[in-house]
């Protein structure tokens, strides 16, 4: 099954806003056109036919180093995110422990808290 020209030139614009929007915000058009193009390593001109799905027909090595820089762009922000759940998970465990000695810096307090919640004089 081929993909029609429209279809690609839509996917490769979704593409090329995805990936702009990783350059930050607060950016002008015309420095996310200028990243775009040093990434992809064509011309300003291309990458704001790029940006803006003027393009009949993209040319394979646009669209394969397009397809090459979202990828790597995914895994990185996946990358990013797991690391990110990782630390809100410690913080989470750090919180619900109270004797935790990182936590509290008290041993005596938290010998306190266990004897109390467990009955013990």
């Amino acid at each position: 099954m081929t993909a029609s020209p429209e279809s690609v030139t839509r996917d490769a614009q979704s593409m090329a806003r995805t990936l702009s929007q990783t350059f930050g915000p607060g950016l002008c058009v015309k420095e996310v056109l200028h990243r775009l193009a040093r990434l992809l390593k064509i011309t300003e001109r291309q990458a704001k036919a790029l940006f803006y799905g003027e393009w009949e027909q993209i040319p394979a090595y646009v669209y394969l180093r397009l397809t090459e820089a979202y990828r790597s762009n995914l895994e990185r922000a996946a990358r990013q995110a797991e690391h990110q759940a990782a630390v809100y998970r410690a913080l989470q465990d750090q919180w619900n422990d109270p004797c935790d000695p990182f936590s509290c810096g008290a041993s005596a307090t938290c010998d306190a808290l266990l004897s109390s919640s467990y009955g013990a004089p």
